[in-house]
């Protein structure tokens, strides 16, 4: 189809549906910079390489510098992202640089340090800053020095918006078939969150930036992210081999012990589980 055009809101020649097609419009406008309209003029398999899966990691950094330094740009977009849109935008900014073994080689063979280590750092650094800001737009909050303020009481809305976009963290925007597996997509897009930011929060080279400052960040950061998932009940299970987390959603059921209960027990959330705040979970890639 190669002169095929994109129309984001009805369907197109390769069979796509309406949402995906808008998802990967906006996806587009965003990574290129281009008003809609031209973006609109794009060969279909142009924007398609957009959004493809193996590009996500070259596309993350270019997504962030876009929310970094067009904010008065990206703001009102993503202010009106649906959850399955802001799911794969967030699922991009999280995806960590991977330090491979030829960027491993090509390093030691220069004998220059570590370049393309430090490079990959620093794309890691731009997401952090890009995903920071975008929480703090849903928050209508600001950063203040090393701490995110925001009111003290997050709306029922803003929680919601917030876990639903949680659970649609993927490079399809999709969620979960089932409730059990919402939760756990949920969980598991927190801790990559987590992963990243405190991460690249050590890793950043700003030398304005000491050690009070950084553990400082991460504790705002992780507080936020306890205020948006009030909703939710974490746990964690200690084993030999690593730790397994749980979770469990108790928005419609805080003061109904049993129903509590009973979710527990459809997750396998047994006597050697144990309560965990967000504080505390440790992040995972």
């Amino acid at each position: 189809m190669g002169n095929g055009r994109l129309d984001p809101l009805g369907s197109s020649e390769s069979g796509e549906n309406s949402f995906e097609l808008f998802n990967m419009f906006l996806t587009a406008v965003m990574v290129t910079g281009l008003k809609a309209a031209d973006v609109l003029l794009l060969p279909f398999e142009q924007i398609q390489a957009f959004n493809d899966e193996k590009t996500r990691e070259k596309l993350a950094p270019v997504l962030a510098d876009f929310i970094n330094n067009e904010a008065e740009v990206a703001l009102p977009w993503v202010k009106k992202m649906p959850p399955e849109t802001l799911g794969r935008l967030l699922y991009t900014l999280t995806d960590k640089q991977t330090y491979s073994f030829g960027e491993r080689t090509s390093d030691l063979m220069n004998m220059g340090g570590n370049p393309r280590l430090v490079l990959d750092q620093n794309r890691d650094v731009r997401q952090r800053n890009a995903f920071e800001r975008i929480l703090v737009w849903l928050v209508n909050g600001h950063i203040k020095g090393d701490d995110i303020a925001y009111s003290s009481e997050l709306s029922g809305k803003q929680r919601r918006y917030f876990e639903e976009t949680l659970t649609r963290m993927s490079g399809k925007g999709q969620k979960p078939g089932s409730y059990k597996a919402e939760w756990q997509a949920l969980l598991g897009n927190l801790r990559r969150m987590i992963y990243l930011y405190e991460s690249a929060i050590w890793a950043d080279s700003d030398t304005e930036l000491n050690q009070s400052g950084r553990t400082n960040k991460i504790y705002s950061f992780r507080e936020l992210l306890n205020m948006l998932t009030r909703d939710y009940q974490f746990y964690v299970e200690k084993g030999y081999l690593g730790d397994s987390y749980t979770a469990i959603y108790i928005g419609d059921c805080k003061s109904d012990v049993i129903e509590q209960n009973a979710r527990k027990n459809a997750v396998d959330i047994n006597p050697n589980c144990h309560r965990v705040s967000v504080m505390d979970i440790e992040g995972k890639a």
